[in-house]
């Protein structure tokens, strides 16, 4: 079923749960974000809430705009070829044209060019959804077949009555219209009234006017010096329940961090390279330090309050191994959980539960593909890539170009 902001309702769950799936296979690409030890339902489900719409794989906040743009542009183009291979050709020449010009950091396609298996259009698919600048819910495919006026699969309102896919609108009405001549001279530099149009659809849309990316829109800090949301100078701008999910978040970090260093020690002895051991011990006695000036705010900390938070999405054998690590650390203490026989034993018993016969620590030869690190960055729940378009909002909202 598709959703209009006039109420009608996706009840579908493929569209989602396909995008996240899809998110999470390209994420786990990145060392730094693999879910070594099946974290990632607490780790998205939180991110979700606190930047609704956003995705690892996010660059720049212009895509927001590029994509409908691209979608604008093929749709008048008629022809034998599909809306959607239309699409990819549109596409394809902004890659050409924003790696030609001089401002292109964030280029999604930058090397594969036109062979790029997975558009912008793909990546941002969702989040343009969650945004409310795509209007109407689905699959890229079947809101291709709207746009190019073929008949789509059986549409129905939430009483089952039959809808008209002609009348529905795809696009925000209110979407700002590309510069003349675009994508010639195209960039990620939003103008104001680009910037103003996302600002509102975050300060307004149902799906994310809660949010942190709404509260810290109108921010006037420079987000990428911001290393943290926890550290982030305007928390004050934000709602009671965002900064008590940003509290749950920092502490999980912290507690989550050690099981991951944990793993890499298991592994590095695992596969006899003692001097990368002693340097994740190294990392080891550093977060015991920080976990101990945390102590009094750990030990107050229940995890009930995490699973309230986050409206108890997490399996229950992951809060259970989350529970467990957490014993194990307030058994052991900080300094002594590196050498404790039944953490180390609950790190690999997790690692062979959620990846079987492939877990490293019984499968030697998934052993000797191991990189040497893995997931070794705390957890920053999208932070790094909601900040980037934060900032690019911002410097939008900052320009002198607005229309009146």
């Amino acid at each position: 079923m598709l959703t209009t902001t006039a109420g009608l309702h996706w009840l579908a769950s493929s569209e989602r749960e396909r995008q996240q799936a899809l998110d999470i296979a390209r994420a786990l690409q990145q060392k730094e974000s693999r879910d070594e030890l099946g974290i990632g339902s607490i780790r998205d489900g939180v991110a979700d809430l606190l930047f609704p719409g956003t995705s690892t794989l996010h660059t720049r906040a212009r895509y927001f705009l590029l994509i409908p743009w691209a979608y604008q542009q093929a749709a008048p183009h008629r022809g034998s070829s599909p809306l959607a291979a239309r699409v990819r050709s549109t596409e394809a020449q902004l890659i050409a044209t924003l790696k030609a010009s001089d401002h292109n950091a964030g280029l999604i396609g930058r090397d594969a060019g036109a062979d790029l298996k997975r558009m912008p259009s793909t990546l941002y698919w969702q989040g343009l959804y969650m945004w409310n600048i795509r209007s109407v819910g689905g699959p890229q495919s079947t809101i291709e077949r709207i746009l190019a006026g073929r008949t789509a699969p059986r549409i129905t309102d939430d009483d089952g009555e039959a809808l008209d896919a002609q009348g529905l609108q795809v696009w925000h009405p209110n979407l700002p219209p590309p510069p003349e001549g675009h994508p010639a001279g195209a960039s990620f530099a939003l103008t104001h009234d680009e910037a103003d149009f996302l600002a509102e659809r975050l300060l307004t849309e149902p799906t994310t006017r809660a949010s942190v990316l709404a509260g810290l829109v109108t921010s006037s800090v420079n987000h990428g010096s911001v290393a943290n949301i926890w550290g982030h100078p305007d928390l004050g701008l934000l709602s009671g329940r965002m900064r008590e999910l940003i509290e749950q978040a920092r502490l999980f970090s912290l507690l989550m961090y050690g099981a991951a260093l944990l793993y890499n020690v298991l592994l590095a002895e695992l596969d006899e390279r003692d001097e990368l051991a002693g340097s994740y011990r190294d990392n080891m006695d550093e977060w015991a330090a920080d976990v101990e000036a945390e102590a009094e705010s750990l030990s107050e900390w229940a995890l009930g309050e995490l699973w309230e938070a986050t409206n108890h999405v997490v399996p229950a054998g992951t809060r259970r191994f989350v529970g467990q690590w957490q014993g194990e650390l307030r058994q052991a203490g900080p300094t002594g959980v590196a050498d404790s026989a039944t953490a180390r034993a609950l790190i690999a018993a997790r690692e062979q539960s959620t990846k079987g016969a492939n877990a490293r620590t019984r499968n030697a030869k998934a052993l000797k593909q191991w990189g040497g690190a893995s997931a070794t960055a705390p957890l920053d729940f999208r932070w790094s890539t909601a900040r980037v378009l934060l900032d690019d909002i911002r410097a939008g909202l900052d320009r002198s170009d607005a229309q009146h």
